[in-house]
């Protein structure tokens, strides 16, 4: 969407993807990868609905962890 703001986006895209809607999300940063690569980061524990499956790939919880290590590679 080209007047979406990263907000926005992550809210949709949750919701296209795993067919939970986010009541709030904060950001936490941006990770990035190889200089060609990267994601905002958004932490939320306040959601509503089921899970569904997508077809877009093999959804995951990340670790704050995981997150950090990708970042720094």
């Amino acid at each position: 969407m080209d007047d979406e703001t990263p907000y926005d986006a992550v809210i949709r895209e949750v919701k296209e993807e795993t067919g939970l809607t986010i009541q709030s999300a904060h950001f936490k940063g941006i990770a990035t990868w190889n200089q060609a690569g990267g994601m905002y980061i958004y932490f939320t524990e306040k959601f509503i609905g089921d899970l569904t499956e997508c077809n877009e790939g093999m959804l995951e919880w990340k670790s704050c962890r995981c997150i950090i290590e990708l970042s720094n590679r």
